[in-house]
């Protein structure tokens, strides 16, 4: 804002600081919008504790099909594993995680489906010391989200 003759320093100095205010509330909105959009998630998930399994997926769309990773235990036999089949149209890594009550580490993986399919199974678990679960993350784009199941 130029200075105007007869116009007080003070009133200058006031209309500027509310222009920049003005001007960093709205790009602190503008932010907030963009940290929204980024972190939003389109995945979908589901369990399921029937006969004698308990099971939960993660699945996310895509324009030429899907892709999908599940968590299984089966209460009979303390047996755990995982399980990704990618009809994506898009490359993806996918790996097994347990969770012992500090937070999740991988313990198996990262594996790699081509974009062209593919179903893979993770070797069987047999400790019963935490709950697993099963991710993926496309491959074919930078920044892509993680998606993971819950914990079985």
């Amino acid at each position: 804002m130029p200075y105007y003759p007869g116009v007080s320093r003070l009133v200058h100095d006031l209309v500027m600081r509310k222009r920049l205010t003005a001007v960093a509330v709205a790009a602190g909105v503008a932010g907030l919008v963009i940290t929204s959009t980024q972190a939003a998630r389109a995945d979908s998930t589901l369990c399921d504790n029937s006969g004698g399994t308990n099971t939960c997926e993660v699945w996310q769309n895509t324009a030429a099909g899907q892709a999908l990773a599940s968590a299984t235990y089966d209460q009979e036999t303390a047996e755990a594993w995982g399980y990704v089949s990618n009809r994506s149209g898009f490359s993806l890594n996918f790996w097994v995680q347990q969770d012992t009550g500090g937070g999740y580490v991988t313990i198996w993986g990262p594996h790699s489906v081509p974009a062209t399919g593919g179903a893979v199974r993770s070797p069987s678990f047999y400790d019963g010391s935490g709950l697993i679960r099963t991710c993926f993350q496309f491959t074919s784009w930078s920044g892509a989200a993680f998606h993971c199941t819950q914990g079985v």
